[in-house]
């Protein structure tokens, strides 16, 4: 990759879209600088990942999905079990009207959402705290997600 190209190399996840309009090639794409992550999805070679650019870039490139499941809950700030607390998986839910998503290392969701129940945050679109609750519920044992609800009770939403 040339020095121009790796001056504007992004510094977190990115998708083909955003590639393109900094004038990569596929070509560069495929370049040692850059990791194809999934389908549309790159990162550079030497990211360590935060999940917050990780969710943000997963967004971009899944067309009417959002951010759910224990990505959202570690987004929100909860307190999860340990066995889940440091989880890099990434978890994106659609509408059931809309196409599964299907990518490598991604856990796809297809679920009915009510109005209201999906937010837009500082650029992210994430389940609302209480909605991640009811995702987790199919998942978690009893007692963990008494913990999680004491937490969406007592603990003032932070603003991701």
């Amino acid at each position: 990759m040339d020095t121009v190209n790796a001056q504007r190399l992004p510094t977190s996840p990115f998708t083909l879209g955003e590639a393109k309009s900094l004038g990569f090639t596929r070509d560069q794409l495929r370049g040692r600088a850059v990791s194809g992550v999934s389908h549309g999805l790159y990162r550079p070679a030497s990211w360590d990942f935060e999940l917050q650019e990780a969710a943000r870039a997963l967004c971009a490139a899944t067309p009417g999905g959002w951010i759910s499941h224990t990505t959202a809950a570690r987004l929100h700030g909860l307190i999860l079990p340990p066995w889940l607390s440091g989880s890099t998986e990434l978890h994106v839910s659609k509408s059931r009207k809309l196409p599964e998503t299907r990518r490598k290392g991604i856990i796809g969701h297809t679920l009915l959402a009510s109005d209201g129940e999906v937010e837009f945050v500082n650029g992210l679109l994430i389940s609302t705290r209480a909605r991640t609750w009811l995702d987790l519920s199919r998942t978690l044992p009893v007692a963990q997600l008494v913990c999680i609800g004491d937490q969406l009770i007592r603990i003032p939403p932070s603003r991701i």
